[in-house]
């Protein structure tokens, strides 16, 4: 076969083969805690580079509704706590340096995202479904992420 015919298809077959997904700048944990007698959202936010990275504190996910969403749903029935209108309520300022391989953590409340939820959590078991879209100082996407936790019922006393 002649080279120059091998070397067009070698590069057609590279062309069209799908692209390597790259490693996300942000690795993103969310689990459950109980403080207070209330549920909570407990993010952990980690440089997966080897360069330091910086996200304005406003952008981090348990301080701005806009850049996450959160919904829960009971177990077993299906059922969803309503969501509660997001409202652009963070005005914080200042910029959080995470350096290569380190994480930053930080706390919500899921009653900042949905109401009624203590009601939900009195029937059944929930599962609370996130995403995180996260972007630097510069607004450089950082990528998006999302996951899930199970969550347990609140036993009445």
């Amino acid at each position: 076969m002649n080279k120059a015919v091998l070397i067009i298809l070698m590069c057609a077959a590279l062309a069209a083969a799908p692209a390597v997904a790259s490693q996300p700048v942000l690795s993103v944990e969310a689990t459950s805690d109980i403080v207070d007698g209330k549920p909570m959202v407990v993010f952990r936010v980690t440089n997966t580079t080897s360069k330091p990275v910086q996200i304005s504190v406003g952008q981090l996910p348990w301080k701005n509704r806009n850049n996450t969403v959160i919904a829960v749903v009971n177990r077993k029935s299906g059922e969803s706590a309503k969501p509660k209108f997001r409202i652009d309520d963070n005005f914080e300022t200042g910029t959080v340096d995470i350096g290569a391989g380190q994480t930053v953590q930080g706390t919500v409340s899921l009653e900042r995202y949905v109401v009624g939820l203590r009601e939900l959590l009195q029937k059944d078991d929930a599962l609370v479904f996130w995403h995180y879209a996260a972007s630097g100082e510069s607004s450089a996407a950082f990528g998006e992420q999302g996951g899930w936790f199970a969550l347990s019922r609140i036993h009445s006393r």
